[in-house]
Parts: C-alpha cells; structure tokens; sequence
C-alpha cells in the first residue's frame, strides 16, 4: 500500500488552499481547521480528473502505472467556479498496448488547478492540489497535495489498498526525470534461469516480503541487494522487470557515470527510494564506474560516497538494491565481497544447450524433439537476445512465404547470424582503434566494443 505522511504546508500550498478556502469547506462540507492535509506517496491521483473534462471518445492515459482500477471509482470531478483548468496534453506511443487496444494515447498533466474527486464509496470527496515544488532529485516538478475531512481517511486508504491490490503496473522512476516510466509487466515464468540464478535469486526474492517476521526475529535487516553481472543480453533485464511486477514495489533507477550524477545528488536519489518502500534500486552498469573508457563520459560519484549509500540502505525496511555489471572483474572487492551491500552476487553469462533449448521452445512451442535438438546446438555461444533476434530473422523468412517458422528457417538464421557478427569481430580485431598498453586494459576495451 502506497505510504501515507502528514505532511507540513508549505508557503506556496498555504498560497494554494486559502486562494480557494471557500470552495474547499463547501465542498468538504465543514472548516478547513478540520481537514487534513495528506502526501500520498507513488500516486498521484489528480490525473484521474482529465478524462472527465476532455472527450471520452479519445485514448487518455488513466490506464499507465496503475490508474485504471482508481479511474472506475471516480463518479463525477468538480472545480472551483470562475477557475479555468489547465493541462498539457501530449500525444505518445502506447508501448504496453495489448492486442486490440489503440496504438496511440493521450498523456495529460493537471496544472495548479485544485479538483475534488467523488470516489464511489466515499461519502465526501478527496480534493486535490498540484504544487510547483523544487528538489535535488526531481528538480523542478510538482507535488500533489490532498485534502481530506478527518472522517474520510479510512474510507481513502480502503479505497487505496482495494484499488492497488486489483491492478498493478510496474513503473520506474529514473534519476532526474519527475515522473515515474510505465515498465512492460513480466513474469519470472518469462525469464530462462540456470538452478543457482533460481534458488539464489529467484526464490529468495519471491519469498523476500513473507519473510519479514523471520528477519526481525533473528535481528537482521529486511533489507536485500543483488549483483547480476555478465555479458549484455542475457537476461538481467528482463530480471529486473518481474521484480518491478511485484504488487506494491517501487522502482528507482540510476546511472552513475553521467555528469549530472554526484555525490549529493545519490544521497538524495537514496533518500527518496528509502522513503517509499518497498523499493527496487537499480544500478545501471556499475562497473562503468570503475573503468571509463569514453572521454565523454564523467562521473562525479566517489566510491567511498556509493558505499555510504549501499550501508545506509541496509539499516532500512523493505529495500532492495539491484546492480548489473557486464564486467565484474573491475569492481572493486568493497562491492563484491561484503554482503549487507550486495548480498547475492549472480553469473548472467551466455546460456547452456539445456537453457537454449528452453528458450528456444517458449518461443517456437512447435519446435520439439530433434529438430529443437539441432537448433540449440547450431545456436551454441549465443546470447538469449542473439537467440529472440534468430528467431525474428526466421519469423521473416516464414512470412515472406506465409506459413509458419520451421527448423530450417531457424537454423538458417541462426548461421547467417553467426556468419555476420564474426565478419564484425574479424573487422574489429584488425583496427581496435585503442592504444592499450595493459593487456587487461585492453581486453575490457574490446569487450566494450563488443557490447556496444
């Protein structure tokens, strides 16, 4: 359930509420004294006022992080008189759209204007304020305020909790963008795991929230912290993704070698992770801030500062920290040999006939037997993204032809995949373009090139 503060008026707020005093004790039928001002962490509930002003007909955006199981409940909106609304409206790919449903929305944003929502099952309505607010996080944004008769709390965080456990949408919210990203829904059952990446990650984390009372119990830190490293492809992200679809978890996202990142700024950006628990922070290629190798790239985060931050998170409640690295050997032995700050260290590396094979067949459920046998082994040394892109390259083939993928369309692409990306390591080994003098040195360079 979305965390709840009472949270103080600022002069701005104040400026807000007793601009519309009037109208906001008519609404909630009683003195402003007796109301209650209310921060609603993760939510933000005034954009569920948009559709009820704009045309119906139109794809409005109520349905992204969450909003559409809230948006059912709103019976009517209503506005101060002699105010004009204002939004901003933008139009943008619907990237999560489901088969049927239209490939375009309409993004809106609620200005300053207060609106009082009338929620099915609430006997008076919650009213809501978006404020200008500044910080070293967000930067320039705006933070809702809401206002709500004392009797009515009980009945919004009802509504809340009923609303949050019917629908969840995972989001992320990246460093230095204001508004949470809407992430693709992912299952573990999505994700291809060895034996040791399912029981040291998969399962610990799937039992992680049932284990609170065992944790306080034996004095130790609800708290967990993963490393996933490995070569790019491999599935850390999509790891990531089924851990952002667990109900009720907040997302955070970071990189750490960009100039705008440095030391106060991350201990701002953990700051507001620790403050909405339970969250999932991750850390994009950490290893990048240990070895550089672009000029244009600049960190301004010290080691010493990130370890602070990584110590300061264990000491609190529902954290997770998740890091990926496609070059653990340059970490430092302060980030992989201390657990409390990455608990779980986990190998991503390119899967086995047995992982291929299983992937393979998710896929292409028709593909079985010998001929599924003979896919995984040509496949040998491919990466699971190298494998999703065969099987496109295969689907092409097949729907030039229109029938359906068989073996031979797959292990054709598989070899013509192969043949083009060794065409582009023999270029690249003739002219890397560095002059190294350490062999590990260069050795990282290639595989950096080889990443990218």
């Amino acid at each position: 359930m979305s965390l709840i503060q009472l949270a103080p008026l600022t002069a701005i707020a104040r400026e807000h509420v007793y601009r519309h005093q009037q109208w906001i004790e008519a609404t909630l039928r009683l003195p402003l004294s007796e109301a209650l001002q209310l921060r609603i962490k993760g939510l933000e509930l005034v954009k569920l006022a948009a559709p009820h002003v704009l045309p119906k007909t139109l794809p409005w955006d109520t349905c992204q992080l969450g909003h559409s199981a809230f948006s059912a409940k709103v019976r009517r909106v209503s506005t101060p008189p002699n105010v004009l609304p204002s939004l901003t409206i933008q139009k943008l790919s619907n990237n999560l759209a489901a088969q049927g449903e239209p490939e375009f929305i309409w993004k809106t944003k609620w200005q300053d204007c207060p609106v009082a929502l009338h929620f099915e099952g609430m006997q008076h309505p919650a009213i809501f304020i978006n404020v200008p607010h500044q910080s070293i996080y967000e930067g320039s944004s705006w933070r809702e305020v809401t206002l709500v008769r004392r009797d009515s709390v009980e009945e919004l965080l009802a509504l809340i909790e009923k609303c949050q456990a019917s629908y969840h949408l995972p989001s992320m919210r990246y460093f230095g963008v204001s508004e949470p990203t809407a992430v693709a829904p992912a299952t573990w059952s999505d994700v291809v795991l060895d034996e040791t990446a399912t029981r040291l990650l998969r399962h610990d984390f799937e039992s992680f929230f049932q284990r609170r009372a065992w944790f306080r119990a034996n004095r130790l830190p609800f708290r967990r912290g993963y490393l996933l490293h490995g070569p790019p492809g491999n599935g850390k992200t999509s790891v990531i993704r089924a851990m952002l679809s667990h109900p009720g978890i907040s997302g955070f996202a970071a990189n750490l070698v960009t100039s705008e990142m440095d030391d106060d700024r991350l201990q701002a950006f953990f700051r507001n992770a620790t403050e909405n628990t339970p969250a999932l922070v991750v850390l994009e290629d950490i290893d990048r801030l240990f070895f550089g190798l672009d000029k244009n790239e600049k960190s301004n985060v010290s080691l010493q500062q990130l370890l602070n931050c990584l110590d300061g998170v264990s000491t609190q409640d529902g954290m997770i920290v998740v890091a990926t690295a496609n070059h653990p050997e340059v970490l430092d032995t302060a980030i992989l040999r201390r657990p409390g700050r990455f608990d779980r260290v986990i190998e991503f590396g390119n899967p086995t006939k047995e992982l291929r094979s299983t992937y393979l067949q998710k896929m292409c459920p028709a593909l079985v037997g010998e001929a599924l046998d003979i896919c995984a082994i040509a496949s040998e040394g491919l990466s699971f993204a190298q494998l999703r892109e065969s099987y496109i390259l295969a689907g092409q083939t097949a729907f030039e032809e229109e029938r359906d993928v068989t073996a031979n369309d797959l292990t054709n692409a598989i070899q013509l995949l192969q043949a083009t990306m060794n065409k582009a390591d023999r270029k690249r080994m003739q002219k890397s373009g560095f002059d190294l003098q350490d062999s590990t040195q260069r050795k990282y360079a290639r595989s950096c090139l080889h990443d990218r």
